[in-house]
């Protein structure tokens, strides 16, 4: 909510008008609101360790895994993808509207793999610059975890030390690249500490040994943090640290559990995706129809929003939770063809999914 909260004000022809009438505590929220990206980054790394944590890393459930994430994503993206091209075609049949150009079809191949912004191909979905990187986020932890266990000699399911210490490394070497974080960023290294964060900070929170490692690194972030003095870093350092200190004190299955935020954790990803084409249509319109006027402006702000949500409650219905049902049978699939060490359990299956089976 923070990050669409961010493009209403910013991102839309009504900012000017806008900003005489939104109180200025809200304008702010809205200014940060854009720190969203790295605080999803940290909750990544966390869930997915938390997705791995029972996987014994072989050529095939690396795999398994891949396939899976891919399943999850995919098809809502893809939708949104067809969506945008849709979009942008209607605007430039009608004259009123300043409409982009129509991407071609080499474009829209890269866009469907997510090498847009590595090619530098036109992005036809504005925001998924974020979940191209997450894309290089899960190779390389799938990578480093299947490293990791070929290295270590130890017999046996579970995280490998070396796996661990991989993590930790490649992280503090993000930490030393933070300056080179920018928005549409094409390669993650300088955000991948964000990721190595959530990550360490679940495997800490399993094992207690573990608990200096994350200390460590959590202090070279907050170091890294003071030395660069960003406010995206502020963000990831403040949700790392909440997250192992809630987690320390036993409540991540039970804090925020309220059904508006877990009706928003639900639909987060489809929001995500569908929110940017939604609220540039309604508010590109209404400036058409009612100009500067600030309280027309404000009325064009609500309806954005709560079409936004509506739009993707919609997407999360039809397309996202088919979707990641199918990819959860793979899941069980797979542990049940693998044995009971492949299994990864809930923690606590009453109170956990709740939280866990939104982003799993």
């Amino acid at each position: 909510m923070g990050v669409v909260s961010h493009h209403l004000l910013h991102s839309t022809v009504l900012e000017v008008a806008l900003r005489r009438i939104l109180p200025v505590p809200f304008q702010i929220f809205c200014g940060f609101g854009s720190v969203g990206v790295q605080i999803f980054f940290v909750i990544s790394g966390f869930v997915i360790a938390h997705s791995l944590r029972a996987t014994n890393i072989s050529v095939g459930t690396a795999g398994n895994f891949i396939l899976r994430r891919q399943l999850r994503l995919d098809p809502s993206y893809w939708v949104i993808l067809i969506l945008s091209l849709i979009l942008t075609q209607g605007q430039r049949m009608v004259p009123a509207f300043v409409a982009p150009s129509m991407p071609d079809l080499k474009a829209i191949v890269l866009n469907v793999f997510y090498l847009q912004n590595i090619t530098g191909a036109e992005a036809i979905v504005g925001v998924a610059w974020t979940l191209c990187l997450e894309i290089q986020f899960y190779l390389v932890m799938i990578g480093l975890l299947a490293v990791g266990r070929c290295l270590d000699k130890r017999p046996g399911p579970g995280l490998s030390g070396i796996s661990v210490l991989l993590l930790f490394v490649t992280g503090v070497i993000s930490l030393t690249l933070a300056p080179h974080q920018r928005v549409f960023g094409a390669w993650m290294p300088p955000f991948w500490s964000y990721f190595a964060a959530g990550a360490i900070c679940k495997w800490s929170l399993e094992k207690k040994g573990r608990g200096p490692v994350f200390l460590a690194f959590a202090a070279l972030f907050a170091a890294a943090t003071v030395w660069h003095n960003t406010q995206e870093m502020i963000a990831g350092l403040v949700t790392v640290l909440s997250l192992y200190t809630v987690g320390r004190m036993g409540h991540l299955s039970d804090w925020l559990r309220g059904r508006l935020l877990q009706y928003l954790g639900r639909i987060s990803y489809s929001l995500y995706l569908i929110h940017l084409p939604v609220l540039s249509l309604i508010m590109r319109g209404g400036y058409k129809l009612t100009h500067a006027n600030p309280w027309a402006a404000l009325g064009w702000f609500m309806a954005a929003a709560g079409c936004s949500i509506a739009a993707a409650h919609l997407l999360y219905i039809a397309v996202e939770r088919p979707a990641m049902r199918f990819a959860a049978g793979l899941k069980k699939r797979t542990a049940r063809e693998n044995g009971p060490e492949s299994a990864s359990p809930m923690v606590d299956p009453a109170a956990g999914a709740a939280i866990y089976e939104p982003i799993r």
